[in-house]
């Protein structure tokens, strides 16, 4: 690099000197030279002037894993360091580097998130800073509505990005759980070709091909390419594991300012005989976690079949450098056949706990949910300026459209075991599957404005604010309506942002988001099936961002934020809103490259999540449940000097004990995990061949990683009622995994 500034600006001095001096040349060594007034040449001397290049900022393993540009949705492309909120980036070449797999492989990088399995550790419902996510509003692909508990394969997408908090003013109603983005990968101007061989576990083996590249006149036509197949047992015995996706992303410049993209996938994640949850009631004590590789702990044939099918389209053109609009629409079907599951939804199938010694009775049954959602938005951004102040303007809109099915079959009892002697059992056939039939509609429409009005180099606000009309619908069996829900309201957002320098910003932000109702149980409470109205939560946070030498991005967010809680009143037996849940908490990340050869990917979560005013002496000023106050992870990579193309990475996660049920006298131990991987990149042949290998859990520690109430939002689980029940998930064992990439 510094052989190519120098030649450039030599070159520049040179025609300066040309330019200056009519008699001037050029040496044979390329330094200029200048006739003397009695014709003889005389040499300049040489200057070497040396530069570093700018730092990458584009999310590569060069770049440190830091990305510039964040999508806000109706905000449009923004400066990550410009934006008034705590948002993570999980970049795709993490992503490869570390061969993750499902969402579980990834939210470990944002240490203020967590995940709600369904059935297995590898999907369930993400959510940030304690607060449950609903299952549409606060997940998307590509900026629109998307199922929020399915399986998605992160070979797929090009970024993970993580709105930590409240964002109903650019998304309408939803959870100030935060927004999960998945981003999908584009076609590349520069064409390529891969294919991936990985091994994992005990003789999981995956197939991964992706192409990329663009063709006709001037590149119109761009397409990016993957078939993913992977099969084989995983870490548990007589487990089985198949992942099966096939996806098109494709672009048309229509114009020089208009470009339409088109995308397409189809994944099928088919799992059995893994350790299935234990069940327990609100009174037995979760024992410690077993180890996950015993045999038993899961039902052989018994497990889940998920299929997700989405087709999306978006328009976007640029009526000028200030003004453009983005249009687009998005059609998805999934498929989640529980078979067999238990009586309790996220247990596929369940060991319901008799005690807290660890015996345990093994149910299974058979369930299925399916349904689709019919997304969309609209947005157009510009700026004016007026009286010397810049305005950047969104007016906008998005929402979605959902219905499900639901298929309910009969329960069987296989049998008793415990946790030190289990017993291994196999899946019955069953002759009672059930029938689907229309369960439930929901659809939500937000109508976004917005302006961030920047006063001077220093000084700018943003205000926004979404108003959302919401429609939800449930039925029963029979087809009658149980319950029917129409509600609207106005979320606003205002931050003060200033800019001491341009490598600083700090930020008090303000959010006031709507938050659909909770709704009641449909046994033992006075008001069965009842959708209560909207709730409304509550966020304030106060944050800075410094982003060092173009290299290392800091980052700190203080909050504190509240919402609603409803639960069934024990003095009653109402289901109603009657408490709240505060959380106080505080983020601190560093990420990017500490030295040329080494990036660190770190974060540092304390969060104080508490239930108040519930009604109950048992569960007033009590944790929320399964929430850490302290959550850390620290992943490293450096970067071999000596040997060209070697780099080695660690991973340390660390979650502080937690909660296991509302009243506080049950616990999950703490635990820290480790991981070691290296990657090495070769040339063969002209060909760069990337060869991946890695340990996850190294230690082999054995540890619940989730326990979910039976209804996190409310119920009798947050009501201290005796019927609570919660699930806990054990986390996986030392695994390990390899691979091998060749581009073409």
């Amino acid at each position: 690099m510094t052989i190519s500034i120098r030649q450039c600006l030599m070159t520049g001095l040179s025609l300066t000197v040309l330019l200056g001096h009519p008699q001037a040349g050029l040496a044979a060594d390329g330094t200029a030279t200048v006739a003397d007034g009695a014709g003889a040449p005389t040499q300049l001397p040489t200057v070497l002037i040396e530069g570093t290049a700018p730092a990458p900022d584009d999310g590569s393993a060069e770049a440190g894993y830091r990305v510039k540009d964040v999508d806000l949705g109706p905000l449009g492309t923004k400066k990550l360091l410009d934006t008034p909120y705590s948002i993570d980036s999980i970049p795709g070449s993490l992503i490869e580097s570390q061969q993750s797999k499902n969402i579980s492989d990834i939210i470990k990088y944002d240490p203020s998130a967590q995940i709600e399995p369904r059935g297995d550790m590898d999907f369930g419902r993400p959510q940030t800073r304690g607060f449950e996510n609903a299952n549409t509003q606060n997940t998307r692909i590509d900026g629109m509505n998307s199922y929020t508990i399915m399986a998605y394969p992160m070979e797929e997408y090009q970024d993970i990005e993580i709105l930590n908090g409240a964002a109903g003013a650019f998304y309408g109603v939803s959870s100030p759980g935060g927004i999960f983005n998945f981003i999908s990968k584009r076609p590349t101007d520069a064409p390529f070709e891969r294919v991936t061989f990985g091994y994992d576990s005990q003789g999981q083996v995956t197939e991964h091909g992706e192409a990329s590249g663009r063709v006709g006149p001037d590149g119109l036509f761009g397409y990016r390419v993957n078939a993913l197949h992977g099969d084989g047992e995983s870490y548990a015995p007589h487990s089985d594991l198949e992942r099966e996706l096939l996806s098109g992303d494709f672009d048309i410049k229509l114009t020089d300012t208009t470009r339409l993209e088109l995308d397409a996938s189809s994944f099928t994640y088919n799992e059995s005989g893994l350790p299935s949850a234990f069940v327990y009631g609100g009174t037995i004590a979760l024992p410690s976690a077993p180890d996950p590789t015993k045999a038993g702990y899961g039902v052989v044939g018994a497990g889940q079949t998920l299929t997700d099918n989405t087709v999306g389209v978006r328009l976007k053109h640029d009526f000028s450098p200030d003004w453009k609009v983005t249009i687009g629409g998005m059609y998805q079907s999934f498929d989640r056949t529980m078979n067999p599951t238990g009586t309790y939804g996220a247990a596929i199938p369940q060991n319901l706990l008799t005690n807290g010694t660890g015996s345990y009775t093994t149910i299974i049954g058979d369930t299925g949910l399916r349904g689709e959602v019919d997304s969309e938005l609209a947005y157009l951004n510009g700026r004016i300026q007026t009286g010397g102040l810049t305005h950047d303007l969104v007016l906008g809109t998005n929402g979605y459209q959902q219905t499900m099915s639901t298929r309910i079959g009969q329960n069987y009892i296989l049998g008793n075991a415990t946790l030190s002697d289990p017993v291994l059992r196999y899946a019955p056939d069953f002759f009672n599957r059930g029938s689907f039939y229309k369960s439930a509609y929901s659809g939500q429409q937000a109508l976004v404005t917005g302006d961030t009005i920047t006063f001077d180099q220093h000084w700018s606000v943003l205000a926004a604010a979404s108003q959302t009309w919401l429609t939800a619908l449930s039925y029963n069996q029979a087809g009658k309506t149980t319950a029917n829900y129409n509600a609207y309201g106005i979320s606003p957002t205002v931050s003060l942002i200033y800019k001491p320098v341009a490598n600083v910003t700090t930020y008090v932000t303000y959010a006031d988001a709507l938050q659909q109702g909770d709704t009641a149980p449909t046994t033992g409470v006075t008001n069965p099936g009842v959708m209560l109205a909207p709730y409304r939560s509550q966020q304030w946070e106060v944050g800075g961002k410094v982003t060092v030498q173009d290299s290392l991005d800091l980052s700190a967010a203080l909050f504190h934020m509240t919402r609603p809680y409803a639960y069934t009143d024990p003095n009653d037996d109402t289901f109603k809103e009657n408490g709240q849940q505060t959380n106080d908490g505080l983020e601190l990340k560093i990420k990017g490259n500490l030295l040329p050869d080494w990036t660190v990917f770190a974060g540092l979560t304390w969060l104080d999540p508490m239930l108040e005013n519930t009604g109950s002496a048992s569960t007033q000023n009590k944790l929320v449940v399964s929430i850490p106050k302290y959550q850390a992870n620290l992943y490293s990579e450096y970067r071999i000097p000596e040997v060209s193309g070697l780099s080695l990475n660690m991973n340390v996660h660390y979650t502080d004990r937690r909660a296991a049920n509302v009243t506080n006298t049950s616990w999950a131990d703490s635990y820290t995990t480790l991981d070691l991987g290296a990657v090495y990149v070769m040339g063969v042949y002209g060909h760069d061949v990337t060869w991946r290998a890695g340990i996850n859990n190294v230690t082999d520690q054995r540890y619940w990683a989730a326990i979910l109430p039976e209804t996190q939002s409310g119920g009798s689980s947050q009501a201290g009622a005796g019927n609570t029940v919660y699930a806990a998930f054990m986390g996986a064992p030392r695994t390990f995994h390899m691979s091998m990439s060749v581009d073409f």
